[in-house]
């Protein structure tokens, strides 16, 4: 008597702890595959068929629903199943809910057990970043569509560094557009001190500079007017040097050449106003012979605190400082010479500067390069990338950032 008393109660919690059990593995089924959907919801930063656009709600959804679909036990048993994804800063917030019947809870009118799960992720930057991005825009770029697509590659790590920028983590980006010289904005450059030539005899100067004279091609030396060699010169696009007129002179004698068009995109210092980086990117033209030096050199400028530019923050004051430097070519031409040798080894002094400051160098090879050059200049041989088509040049963005960039559960 007392046994058949006690089955019935018996029977009952275990078939209860069976009920209990069933949720408690919906859901945790649920909690991941919410989890996942919100990680692969806030993965997405661009959209491939309008890399510039900041509507990505739609691919967003498609990514978190998939991965939700992928992640969820099933969702045979679950009944009323809701998802919905909420655009938050620098991410997503994933909210999902349902129901799963009750085989035993039904006798005390519980027909289900209610289940939901909320997640939100972010893409967060690792740290402080100031990231120069050094890239050839010589004549070969042309070639195998390599300017367009590194034009969309560009534009996709441009919108993971803005939507990884927070108070918690500040990033600000730099371009450094490069052939055999570079270029500045010739309105802001006119009669600033670091400029060798005095502002009169650049009414015709369209911002062109060559490598400073040696040993300061190199490194970052800041320009002081009483050491010249510190300084920058100015040139038209065939690298003729503007003369230096004494202020004495009057009226000044015209120019010994006729200024060649200097085409080159300018040189976009360091900012957080992803506007002008995008538009920087979008005024790159391939164009002119290959100087890898004063790329790596002009880098390190922008990344210098002081002038030219005065836009980067002290070295070890509390943001890590980053270059990746793209080629598709080999050293060509530089102030002094065409010999490939004689600026490969100015290259590799370039390369050493940049090191020697603590900055985080990679480098990428498209197509065709000079691999020992471009190893022993990267940080570390694993930072050196090699593209063997120009398809390959988005993965190879993708893994830097991914270096620099994680997705992160943050609720």
């Amino acid at each position: 008597m007392v046994f058949a008393i006690s089955f019935v109660p018996a029977v009952m919690m275990i078939g209860l702890a069976v009920d209990f059990t069933r949720a408690s593995s919906y859901s945790a089924s649920l909690k991941a595959a919410t989890d996942a959907a919100a990680l692969a919801g806030a993965t997405i930063t661009s959209d491939p068929r309008n890399p510039t656009s900041t509507n990505l709600h739609s691919l967003r959804l498609a990514a978190a629903r998939s991965a939700f679909n992928a992640n969820i036990l099933s969702d045979q048993e679950i009944t009323g199943l809701k998802f919905n994804l909420q655009e938050v800063t620098n991410g997503v917030r994933v909210t999902t809910s349902g129901t799963v019947p009750n085989y035993f809870a039904k006798v005390l009118h519980r027909q289900n057990t209610s289940l939901g799960a909320t997640a939100e992720a972010a893409l967060a930057a690792n740290t402080n970043y100031e990231v120069a991005f050094v890239l050839d825009n010589t004549g070969s770029m042309a070639q195998s569509n390599k300017m367009g697509v590194l034009k969309q590659a560009m534009f996709k790590f441009l919108r993971k560094l803005q939507s990884s920028s927070s108070a918690k983590a500040n990033v600000h980006a730099g371009l450094v557009p490069f052939d055999r010289m570079v270029r500045v904005d010739p309105m802001f450059a006119r009669g600033k001190p670091w400029i060798r030539q005095p502002s009169r005899d650049l009414g015709q100067w369209q911002g062109c500079i060559a490598d400073r004279q040696q040993n300061h091609d190199t490194d970052a030396a800041l320009p002081t007017p009483a050491d010249t060699s510190t300084l920058f010169d100015a040139v038209d696009g065939n690298l003729n040097l503007f003369p230096i007129t004494p202020a004495s002179v009057s009226p000044v004698p015209p120019l010994p050449f006729t200024p060649a068009n200097c085409g080159l995109a300018m040189i976009q210092p360091l900012t957080n106003n992803w506007n002008s980086m995008n538009s920087a990117i979008n005024n790159m033209q391939p164009n002119g012979t290959t100087n890898l030096t004063i790329g790596l050199a002009w880098g390190l400028q922008i990344l210098t605190p002081g002038e030219p530019f005065n836009s980067a923050t002290p070295f070890g004051g509390g943001y890590t400082k980053v270059m990746v430097f793209l080629t598709d070519g080999l050293n060509t031409q530089n102030r002094w010479t065409t010999n490939s040798n004689d600026i490969d080894a100015r290259t590799r002094l370039a390369c050493n500067s940049v090191k020697s400051k603590g900055v985080i160098l990679y480098t990428i090879g498209v197509m065709d390069e000079d691999r020992a050059l471009l190893e022993s200049c990267a940080s570390t041989p694993s930072k050196h990338y090699f593209a063997p088509d120009s398809t390959q040049i988005p993965d190879l963005f993708d893994m830097i950032a991914n270096d620099l960039i994680t997705v992160r559960l943050v609720h």
